[in-house]
């Protein structure tokens, strides 16, 4: 995950280190990036991952080349709330929570110990 508030900051230094050099950083999703980039309706994306074959085959059919720099890498740290008795959760059950929208409830994931919504956040620190 790219956070949004860091490359805000990044802009505003490197603007004011070069005067005359507009930098506007709006926020989306990596696919939705690719795509505006590949609809040239802007210049530079930053993604969370490689390319898939589509937004590949748009590109190479638009004439546009996608290079990829890879700046820094990210991590992800799970924090559950007290009162949900889970001692360890693996990563298809997260991506089932988080991307997928599988589980909803904590008594999918805590064999009916807890029931009740899953109120996830996610934040960038």
């Amino acid at each position: 995950m790219i956070c949004h508030p860091i490359m805000v900051k990044a802009a505003a230094e490197f603007m004011k280190e070069n005067p005359g050099v507009t930098i506007d950083v709006k926020q989306n999703n990596t696919g939705g990036g690719y795509a505006k980039l590949i609809a040239g309706e802007i210049d530079l994306g930053m993604a969370t991952r490689e390319p898939k074959d589509n937004e590949k085959n748009d590109a190479k059919t638009k004439g546009v080349n996608i290079y990829l720099n890879h700046i820094f890498y990210d991590a992800v740290s799970v924090i559950t709330h007290p009162s949900v008795p889970i001692d360890n959760i693996n990563k298809s059950v997260l991506k089932e929570i988080y991307f997928t929208g599988k589980y909803t409830d904590w008594s999918q994931v805590t064999n009916g110990a807890k029931k009740g919504k899953i109120n996830n956040l996610i934040h960038c620190l």
